[in-house]
């Protein structure tokens, strides 16, 4: 029996946590865009509580933009010749 009330205790947690949680449009109203304020997104940013479980939703012009994923090593060096993957299909979604 305690096994089982672990088990309802472990669940309801669980849900509380994924219930509890928030999507992001990452920029508001200003989308993923090129800011004219280089602090915009750090301002918009500081204005929010992310907990963990959160989704940032990144907005942006497809047809002018795409999403590459690479390593810390590439975005350190800049280096967007080879990315693991991009994408100008799916809208981003960071969880």
């Amino acid at each position: 029996m305690a096994g089982f009330f672990k088990t309802v205790t472990f669940m309801v947690l669980v849900f509380a946590a994924v219930v509890s949680a928030e999507d992001y449009e990452v920029g508001d109203d200003a989308k993923w865009a090129r800011p004219s304020d280089l602090e915009f997104y750090n301002t918009w940013a500081s204005k929010k509580t992310f907990l963990v479980g959160d989704v940032l939703d990144f907005e942006f012009d497809a047809e002018r933009h795409d999403v590459a994923i690479v390593t810390a090593d590439e975005y350190e060096n800049c280096e967007k010749e080879t990315p693991s993957a991009s994408s100008r299909l799916l809208l981003p979604r960071l969880c």
